[in-house]
């Protein structure tokens, strides 16, 4: 026996979890399989131990390593997914796409070698969500499902389970990638999807967007609940008869039943001496030693565990990547002793001699492709948490910096530049780390250059005000509104410069404020924007366009909103058509219904782009239904839904939940459902949020579910008690739809309070009638029944979403 032999921990208990993980691999069961627990219970271990009986399936495997961006984990996933396939991703792309457009800045990147010699060059542009794939019969495609495409090409013939561990570490764009790719094969017999996720690392924000929009089953594996478990994985390989009941029990529970802290005491009592091993019989611990260690706090390692020497390689590597080629590894610790001065002593044959016992102790792992990386995740933490404590950590930092420099061609060179740059406090680390976060921003990594640029919030006073500018823009397209909005706010807009930069500072700021629900702090903002630009062009006319929509958010300004749209109405139509047949998308709020109609159709005849005709299609099925024809509003919906879907997802949740809302005024609230939890897991603004979870809760209510109509109802309970909300539309529909859902789960008390929030926004809207009807009490005339089909729905307060939300 050998030390690693130590380690090789005999299967046990897990009996439910196997019959269950055994059912989902078993059965056709539409669902993706999410195994969830704390770190260090086996969860990897369980699944690898279960998928290797069910030899029927292939398994593409991929753990996200701590800290890797989007572009890695998708290509690893692809190169992963290559081996499972007769042709390479890029070939298979190549035979049936002929180019990448994007639709906002009408560029072109034909697919050749020349452009596309990586998977991951290709990973970029499919990420970049301003384009979309072309095919050679020039269909517009989502780039992402040239993925699913290579998969499908896959499971035509073959079965494939994919398992992606430590999905917890994605971030939410990369999460509903993966739950798109997952979710187009759900029914298909050959396909099984498995998510990991370690409960330590899973964020809120990711663990709701898993329950409420991947369809999964779950399986807990919770640490050992019985002590004989810890006998029967020790029993095989150490001499147990030294070991009295209590001493199991005393173990057990220092362990906290996990598997893994007890392999970390293993790999501590090995670094003491404390374990005999024999060739011929098991090994035997040193009982008093193991006692000691025991009595400390907890099972993990710490700064005593280590020697001089093993600290030299183990800081060396924490000055790398969670996974990194030995050459590196070995070539840094070698540098960092030369210039410590101790390479007589620190040299190649004491770096094998000391990497060679770190994994033989279970420290570290060296794998066939020469990788060093540690055995498992919980030891990766806990060895940075020792050399962040340390006083070397300065020191190792400033050489790896140095070695960096010297050595460009180091793997992820750039990023770990900007590491040890920080780590080190090298002069100039926080404009390095900016033009880092700016490169990967121009290559529409958004949100690596978000991870990045959080780093200098504490440092932005050393920063000019056009860099703070751009480091609040980038916070902007990722979604941090207020983050952005106390950025903008550290610029005094006098000392910019250009007219085009105070444009942006007006603009952005503007629509984080509207983003956040402050549209009356974003009109004057938009003011000051048009003053920065020529009038009468493009970017002129496009900012009217916004500033009509957010005036008419606020009762205050409609009149002014009638204004602008009237001047974009007779003074642009033919020297701007694109902007002006935009803003005509929000006719409907200044005409009637006919003219609306006439208008649309001729707005639609100067748009050229499939996608700007889909936007507009949102609303002209919007105008259809107040003209009671809702199934013809239904094709436009559909039209538009498919289209904004295939071309760009983060988009088509207006449109989702349009198209749901006419399945709920058919009572197919099944289907309505199903759609809404889709456009809601791909919605990015607060409004549409309210709006979808709405619909959501009515759906809930009369699926009988009734944990999520409680959800649904708490989320905009509390967000009406805790915002001062001025739009008339917003406070009638989740007050009806709230009074609605209360009559519903019997609380007739909150019912008729609710109501009475909504009694002073009803009057001349489309809720007028359906709120006397449900509320005679406080009619104060009788009003006659509309004809209008979705006027007459009584089961709820429909809320269509275009550029008025009525």
């Amino acid at each position: 026996m050998n030390t690693t032999e130590l380690f090789n921990f005999h299967f046990v208990d897990r009996d439910i979890e196997r019959v269950k993980l055994n059912k989902f691999l078993s059965d056709s069961t539409a669902t993706t399989l999410w195994i969830k627990g704390n770190r260090g219970f086996g969860k990897t271990k369980f699944f690898d131990y279960v998928i290797k009986k069910h030899n029927e399936y292939r398994l593409c495997y991929i753990d996200i390593k701590l800290n890797k961006s989007s572009i890695d984990i998708v290509s690893e996933f692809i190169i992963e997914l290559q081996k499972y396939s007769d042709i390479d991703f890029i070939s298979s792309v190549k035979r049936k796409y002929k180019q990448f457009y994007n639709s906002t800045y009408k560029k072109t990147k034909n697919i050749t070698n020349e452009l596309f010699p990586e998977v991951s060059n290709m990973v970029s542009l499919i990420l970049d969500l301003g384009y979309y794939a072309v095919t050679y019969s020039d269909e517009n495609i989502n780039s992402v499902d040239l993925i699913s495409d290579y998969i499908r090409g896959m499971i035509d013939q073959n079965r494939l389970c994919i398992c992606i561990d430590n999905f917890s570490r994605c971030d939410t764009e990369i999460a509903k990638l993966f739950f798109r790719i997952f979710k187009q094969f759900l029914n298909n017999k050959n396909f099984k999807s498995c998510i990991i996720t370690t409960s330590e690392d899973l964020s809120i924000e990711l663990m709701e967007e898993i329950y409420h929009n991947l369809p999964y089953t779950d399986i807990e594996v919770k640490q050992f609940l019985e002590v004989d478990y810890f006998y029967q994985i020790m029993n095989p390989i150490f001499e147990m008869e030294y070991f009295t009941k209590d001493d199991l029990i005393y173990i057990y529970n220092k362990c906290g039943g996990s598997p893994k802290r007890l392999a970390t005491l293993i790999s501590k009592l090995l670094e003491k001496n404390a374990i005999n091993v024999y060739s011929y019989k098991k090994a035997i611990i040193n009982k008093r030693i193991m006692i000691q260690l025991l009595q400390t706090d907890h099972i993990r390692f710490d700064d005593s565990d280590f020697k001089p020497e093993q600290k030299w390689i183990l800081f060396s590597y924490l000055c790398l990547k969670e996974s990194v080629p030995i050459s590196e590894l070995m070539n840094l610790a070698l540098y960092i002793s030369k210039r410590c001065f101790l390479f007589q002593a620190y040299n190649e044959n004491l770096f094998t001699q000391i990497l060679l016992h770190l994994v033989d102790d279970r420290i570290l792992n060296y794998d066939a492709r020469n990788m060093v990386s540690t055995c498992h995740d919980s030891d990766y933490i806990e060895l940075l948490d020792i050399f962040y404590d340390s006083q070397l950590k300065g020191l190792f930092s400033q050489y790896a910096y140095e070695f960096l420099m010297q050595n460009p061609g180091v793997n992820y060179h750039n990023e770990l530049l900007c590491k040890n740059a920080r780590e080190a406090n090298t002069s100039g680390w926080e404009q390095l780390n900016f033009r880092y976060g700016k490169k990967l921003f121009h290559n529409k990594q958004i949100y690596e250059a978000q991870k990045i640029l959080s780093f200098l919030e504490d440092h932005l006073h050393k920063f000019k005000p056009v860099q703070i500018l751009f480091i609040a823009l980038v916070s902007y397209e990722t979604g941090n509104y207020k983050l952005s909005i106390k950025q903008f706010n550290l610029i005094d807009p006098k000392v910019l410069r250009f007219n085009k930069v105070k444009y942006y500072y007006y603009f952005y700021l503007g629509k984080c404020y509207n983003n956040i629900g402050q549209t009356s702090d974003a009109i004057p903002l938009l003011d000051k924007a048009l003053n920065e630009v020529p009038k009468d062009s493009d970017v002129y006319v496009q900012t009217l366009n916004v500033l009509h929509m957010f005036c008419f958010e606020v009762p205050s300004q409609l009149k002014r909103s009638e204004d602008i749209f009237k001047e974009i109405k007779n003074s642009y139509k033919d020297t701007h058509p694109k902007v002006w047949a935009n803003t005509m998308r929000g006719c409907q709020n200044f005409l009637d219904d006919e003219s609306s109609l006439n208008v649309l159709d001729e707005a639609e005849l100067k748009l050229e782009d499939e996608l700007d005709k889909a936007f507009l299609k949102t609303t002209k099925g919007f105008v259809l239904v107040k003209l009671n024809r809702l199934r013809d509003a239904v094709v436009q919906f559909e039209e538009s839904y498919n289209v904004i879907k295939r071309l760009k997802i983060h988009e088509f949740s207006y449109a989702a939940n349009n198209l749901a809302v006419c399945y709920m005024i058919q009572r197919n609230y099944k289907r309505a459902s199903e759609i809404l939890l889709e456009a809601l897991f791909w919605n990015r603004t607060t409004y549409g949020c309210l709006v979808i979870q709405t619909h959501l809760m009515i759906c809930s209510l009369y699926l009988s579910q009734k944990n999520e109509v409680q959800y649904y109802y708490n989320y905009l309970k509390n967000y009406m008690d805790n915002h001062n909300i001025v739009d008339p539309i917003m406070n009638r529909k989740i007050y009806m739809n709230l009074a609605i859902t209360s009559h519903g789960i019997d609380n007739l008390i909150t019912e008729k309070v609710y109501f009475e929030k909504a009694y002073p926004f009803v009057k001349n809207s489309s809720s007028e009638w359906r709120f006397y009807k449900l509320c005679p009490e406080m009619a104060d005339s009788k009003i006659l029944p509309p004809t209008c089909e979705y006027m007459n729905v009584i089961e709820f307060d429909p809320w269509f979403l275009i550029y008025a939300h009525d």
